[in-house]
């Protein structure tokens, strides 16, 4: 891609001095020039090359629904566009004689930072707006997680959480820092360890969690049965994982049969 922006940056070069009349951008004295339709053929075929991994290298950032994504998008083409059309306004001014080369230099360096200055403030008012629609949508799901009777969690790949729900720590009587700081197995009753370790080994292969059943230590030392629906993200090495209490419903369980 690296070298496909160079061919584009030649081409543009060679455009540019057909637009401004200036052969010295599109060939030189003792070398063929480099006919217009060339010239836009390579930016064609290059533009072709960077798009063909739209999710790879810098062109994943340019088609990303990032800010810097929808910033590249919106600023490349309109400074490539505004640019050039100053500065053959610049050069058109100077042939006709309406201002002198100094002052051209000064006109069109005054057109640039305004220009410029225009298009940030336009992309910070955009970036401004998805951050604040980012920032909302953020916080509904904070509400949706702290509202959950269910208890939620995200944990990690290495072995500890990264986020749980107060449902969580209202359950088994930890605060979320006291559950964020050891490693989850610590909770694990110490039967139900192999099967758990044995259970994060398959997620760690992508492979979805339905129903799994493991027993927690509460804080007071008592052991809560809960029931796994767990979804990993093997990219990014994190685990959604939604539990709920069956421990009553175990109980039960015991006591008919026993």
């Amino acid at each position: 891609e690296y070298l496909a922006a160079l061919v584009w940056l030649i081409a543009l070069l060679a455009v540019i001095g057909y637009v401004y009349e200036a052969k010295w951008l599109y060939g030189m004295a003792m070398t063929v020039p480099m006919a217009l339709n060339s010239a836009l053929g390579f930016m064609v075929l290059s533009m072709g090359i960077a798009f063909a991994r739209p999710d790879r290298g810098l062109m994943a950032v340019v088609t990303g629904e990032s800010p810097g994504g929808v910033m590249a998008r919106r600023m490349l083409p309109a400074m490539v566009l505004v640019f050039v059309l100053a500065g053959g306004l610049r050069i058109a001014g100077q042939v006709h004689g309406l201002y002198s080369a100094e002052l051209g230099v000064v006109l069109h360096a005054v057109n640039s930072i305004v220009i410029f200055g225009v298009f940030i403030i336009w992309c910070a008012r955009s970036l401004h707006q998805l951050h604040l629609e980012q920032k909302r949508v953020e916080e509904e799901r904070e509400r949706f997680f702290n509202l959950s009777l269910d208890l939620l969690c995200v944990a990690g790949m290495d072995g500890y959480f990264k986020k749980v729900n107060p449902a969580f720590t209202s359950t088994l009587g930890f605060s979320e820092v006291e559950m964020l700081s050891r490693p989850f197995t610590d909770f694990i009753h110490p039967d139900d360890l192999a099967a758990t370790l044995s259970e994060v080994d398959s997620l760690g292969t992508g492979v979805d969690s339905i129903h799994f059943e493991n027993r927690y230590r509460c804080k007071d030392g008592s052991w809560k049965w809960l029931s796994w629906n767990t979804k990993p993200f093997v990219e990014e090495k994190i685990l959604y994982a939604v539990a709920r209490d069956i421990t009553e419903k175990k109980e039960a369980e015991f006591s008919i049969l026993f």
